[in-house]
């Protein structure tokens, strides 16, 4: 027996999806927490016990996720710490070759994909897909599984919620059964721990009111600007129309440049820039939109639409205002809820770990160290790449932090992206949404980190009339049609499965 079964919690589901997952490639969607790890260890163990082929390559998208993945498989399985390997790109190739004899392979997907030619990728019985919703375009995934033929494997939380990028991810890992469990659903509703999730909102000051007013002003003058050149009959061109007609345009260029298709671009280039600016006024404050006007205002070499947004009446406008001492010291109305949120969890139980996700790594910055001036031991977490002029973190300083995070050294964790997967944080008893995300994947990742072991709470700060609301419903949406098509999905395969099976007969 390779399961080591004295540490793993045996849950009927799991075992139900882990017998369905030996006989035929198999798409495991089920709620962060609930243990997609241990149905991958009880299929592995079924391929690990033939001594011919028994070899196994577990995929992971990041290389912490591929570090969290062998220290489970080495807790759970009796397998020899030399029949693992970590297989990347950072080995010599000779040396990464040879890493590939072993009898599990925990690997990054680009790695595998980069070698392909020098292997032989059906030496393998088994795969594991993790994170398996990123299989569509060109991801590695894609061409791994393409040249496979054993065993398949996916695993996600959250697969997408359009029905093409669900058929594209199951088409593309050649899956003939879906296996979805939900938190309601009966057998999986005992090990489900509540989530209790709370949105606060808030109102702009009259002071950003203004701002936001001046942007709109420049809004419509763009939009009228473009209106005149007779594509379009909005008066205001939402966001989604400027991509649109980016996208639209670009294509034009590049088969038959003109001047009124060059004028289009500029001009559709100063809406989104501008829709961006307005964005960071709603959602972060006059700190975060400030440095923004000021870095575009700063370039030497300036873009045309930058010209037109920086000479504008509107935007001499906002910095004349901006001038205004009062103006400046006045900042979101978000960042006192966060505090004060932060606070009153600290004061109910002093042992609790808890995450705040924000967008833009400026604003990570700036709540680190206005918490830490109001006595909150926190600590950013951010990814390895420097941007936005702030360096980032190695691998080595991202364990380092989750490790203090873990002994109660930082009570709160400031995220970026980076902690939404992929990171072996530990249980948290809150998550703070800074502003609400569009995506409905995100959305799931971000919670799932509370609610695993024990109760955890969500709190979603949302400002009014703003960004954040057509983010928070839009996500909202996404994951409410995802559970539909994902029903639909499953149907179909298996009626496809149905039909080949009596068409064989």
């Amino acid at each position: 027996m390779l399961l080591k079964k004295h540490k793993i919690q045996e849950r009927e589901y799991q075992k139900n999806i882990a017998e369905v997952a030996k006989k035929k490639n198999t798409l495991v969607i089920l709620p962060t927490g609930l243990g997609k790890t241990v149905i991958a260890l009880f299929v592995m163990e079924h391929f690990l016990r033939d001594k011919k082929n028994g070899k196994v390559l577990f995929v992971a998208p990041t290389k912490p996720l591929v570090m969290q993945h062998r220290k489970s498989i080495l807790e759970f399985l009796n397998i020899d710490k030399d029949d693992i390997t970590i297989v990347s790109g950072e080995k010599p190739k000779k040396k990464r070759l040879l890493d590939y004899e072993k009898k599990v392979v925990v690997a990054t997907p680009q790695t595998i994909r980069n070698d392909l030619r020098n292997i032989d990728i059906n030496s393998f019985s088994l795969i594991v897909f993790d994170e398996a919703h990123r299989a569509v375009g060109n991801y590695a995934y894609v061409s791994i599984a393409k040249n496979f033929r054993g065993r398949i494997l996916g695993l996600t939380a959250s697969p997408g919620y359009t029905e093409e990028h669900i058929e594209e991810v199951t088409k593309n890992l050649k899956i003939k059964s879906v296996e979805i469990r939900r938190k309601e659903d009966t057998d999986v509703k005992k090990y489900v721990q509540e989530i209790g999730v709370r949105w606060v909102r808030v109102s702009l000051p009259d002071e950003m009111r203004k701002i936001v007013s001046l942007l709109e002003r420049f809004i419509l003058r763009v939009s009228e600007e473009i209106r005149k050149e007779g594509i379009v009959k909005k008066a205001r061109l939402n966001r989604f129309d400027a991509v649109m007609l980016q996208k639209r345009y670009s294509s034009v260029v590049r088969r038959n440049p003109s001047r009124k298709a060059f004028r289009i671009l500029f001009l559709v280039a100063a809406l989104m820039k501008t829709y961006h600016a307005l964005s960071l006024i709603e959602t972060q404050g006059i700190r975060a939109f400030q440095n923004y006007i000021e870095k575009m205002r700063k370039k030497e070499k300036k873009a045309k639409s930058e010209i037109m947004i920086v000479n504008s009446e509107e935007f001499r406008e906002i910095l004349s205002y901006l001038k205004e001492e009062k103006i400046n010291k006045i900042e979101h109305p978000k960042v006192d809820v966060l505090l004060n949120t932060i606070k009153e969890r600290l004061e109910r139980d002093s042992k609790s770990r808890i995450i705040v996700f924000a967008h833009y790594r400026e604003s990570v910055v700036f709540l680190e160290k206005y918490l830490k001036r109001k006595g909150i031991k926190v600590k950013r977490f951010i990814g390895q790449a420097s941007k936005e002029g702030i360096k980032g973190l190695s691998q080595k300083q991202q364990k380092e932090i989750i490790e203090l995070f873990k002994r109660g050294k930082y009570r709160v964790l400031i995220a970026t992206s980076v902690g939404e997967e992929g990171i072996d944080i530990p249980e948290v008893n809150l998550v703070v949404f800074y502003e609400p995300v569009p995506s409905d994947i995100r959305t799931i990742q971000r919670r799932g980190r509370t609610g695993r072991k024990f109760r955890g709470d969500v709190v979603i700060l949302i400002t009014r009339d703003t960004l954040d609301e057509r983010s928070y419903y839009s996500a909202r949406h996404k994951e409410k049609k995802m559970g539909e098509i994902l029903t639909k999905v499953k149907k179909k395969i298996e009626r496809e499965a149905k039909q080949k099976k009596l068409f064989e007969y």
